[in-house]
């Protein structure tokens, strides 16, 4: 699934339609599972919070979101919010993390759908990551920071920034 939503990315950059585009789009909708998430693997019955958010961004990318489809997966993504604040990878990850907590915020941006989460314990939890050295955990597990992880945190918290520039001026 993920290379399906990075090939889809390389030919929007590069100004070209994707060959296939129709097979890919099926095959990524097939991925969409009972509970409303996306899954890598046509075997697996449970979605996963960084699967679904590639789907869904790659699907709106395309125009084939439908409005089932994105009800279903908002309600996906908000299952996964941890009473931390933050979002878990699947559902049976008992904490957050912030790979998972900044995809599935962007799909929901995607979708028009922020409002779903508990956005301020969304934002504490993301801030709870930052070290006042630099730089962001991944989870609250992690001994130090790691530039990828930082980078979500930082995409993260413009995200939310955002949001609450919009809702002010709304």
């Amino acid at each position: 699934m993920y290379h399906v939503f990075v090939a889809g990315l390389c030919y929007e950059l590069l100004g070209k339609r994707q060959p296939d585009r129709a097979k890919a789009v099926q095959l990524v909708i097939s991925r969409q599972r009972g509970d409303g998430g996306f899954a890598d693997g046509a075997g697996a019955d449970q979605g996963q919070t960084n699967i679904t958010a590639g789907a869904v961004c790659g699907l709106a990318a395309a125009g084939f979101v439908g409005r089932v489809m994105a009800r279903r997966s908002v309600d996906f993504l908000k299952s996964m919010q941890r009473g931390e604040g933050g979002l878990a990878a699947y559902a049976g990850a008992p904490h957050a993390d912030l790979l998972s907590t900044f995809t599935g915020l962007w799909a929901l941006v995607e979708l028009g759908a922020l409002k779903e989460l508990h956005l301020s314990s969304l934002g504490r939890y993301v801030r709870s990551l930052a070290l006042k050295t630099g730089g962001f955990l991944g989870s609250a597990d992690d001994g130090e920071s790691d530039v990828e992880y930082t980078f979500y945190g930082v995409a993260a918290l413009a995200a939310l920034a955002e949001a609450a520039g919009h809702e002010r001026t709304a």
